[in-house]
């Protein structure tokens, strides 16, 4: 079940990330999907293949963070 704690601690940075890096902002959208994906699991292998695609969706955004404001 997410709770409003969980959604926050998800939505939060989200929101932040997408009015401060408006460039980033499909990037941070991925990885709160990516994240929220993780609850569709059902085995083992499928919460760690999930997992793995949150891990590589953050550093998508790290890196899309890092570009524009280098930018």
């Amino acid at each position: 079940m997410l709770t409003r704690r969980t959604r926050s601690a998800v939505t939060d940075p989200l929101v932040r990330v997408s009015l401060l890096v408006p460039e980033a902002a499909p990037a941070a959208r991925r990885a709160a999907e990516a994240v929220y994906g993780m609850r569709e699991a059902v085995t083992a292998g499928e919460l760690e293949a999930a997992r793995a695609a949150a891990v590589r969706a953050e550093a998508e955004l790290v890196d899309a963070v890092r570009g524009a404001l280098a930018g």
